[in-house]
């Protein structure tokens, strides 16, 4: 009987864990992927200057994804009870609003952090800050928006919406930053963020009441 159920316990973990470790290969190449091309393209400058323009855009959302989800994740796993449509938008219009006082510091202070956290040289990446820090909170809010997917263990329902944008900026992304160089590689970056939105909306709004 303990073997059985060992065996079955293992085949959850299996479940549950391979395609979370699919996404985080994937979630890697999407994040790499536009330094490479960048390298390959132009240098090591601009290679640097991307690096700051989606650190600013991305940590900020990032952490307090991660501190959010560290408070609610236990709770919602601890539940019997299945994570309702409403409280998933309460939620994430908590989230929102605390982004969108980022995304406002961002669009009055951007040029201010960059300067303090980086160097006056990184000024060219300011026209792009803002597309790329709002980018970057739909991407955050569409990962806060799975709780419920995960609670169920039902991960491989998201496998899509983590495979395809990594795709995506691999492929088409070698054309548009061969192409449009730094340019190309924020719409690559814009253009993953918002293919992952849009398939990780559908299946939440599937598979939640």
């Amino acid at each position: 009987i303990d073997k059985t159920i060992g065996k079955q316990l293992l085949m959850r973990i299996i479940n549950f864990s391979s395609p979370l470790i699919i996404w985080a290969v994937f979630g890697w190449m999407q994040n790499m992927i536009g330094r490479w091309y960048l390298g390959m393209f132009l240098n090591l400058e601009a290679v640097a200057a991307y690096t700051i323009l989606t650190s600013l855009s991305y940590f900020v959302p990032n952490m307090v994804y991660t501190v959010c989800n560290a408070y609610i994740m236990p709770i919602v796993f601890a539940s019997r009870n299945r994570l309702t449509k409403s409280y998933l938008v309460k939620y994430l219009s908590i989230l929102a609003a605390g982004f969108s006082i980022y995304f406002v510091a961002i669009l009055f202070l951007g040029r201010w952090l960059i300067i303090l956290l980086a160097d006056p040289k990184y000024l060219i990446i300011l026209e792009y800050l803002p597309i790329t820090t709002l980018s970057s909170i739909f991407y955050v809010l569409a990962m806060s928006s799975t709780l419920e997917i995960y609670r169920r263990g039902e991960t491989k329902k998201l496998l899509l919406s983590s495979l395809l944008p990594g795709a995506f900026m691999a492929t088409v992304g070698f054309l548009l930053i061969k192409e449009l160089q730094f340019q190309g590689v924020v719409l690559n970056y814009v253009h993953g963020h918002l293919i992952y939105v849009v398939l990780t909306s559908i299946v939440v709004v599937k598979n939640i009441e």
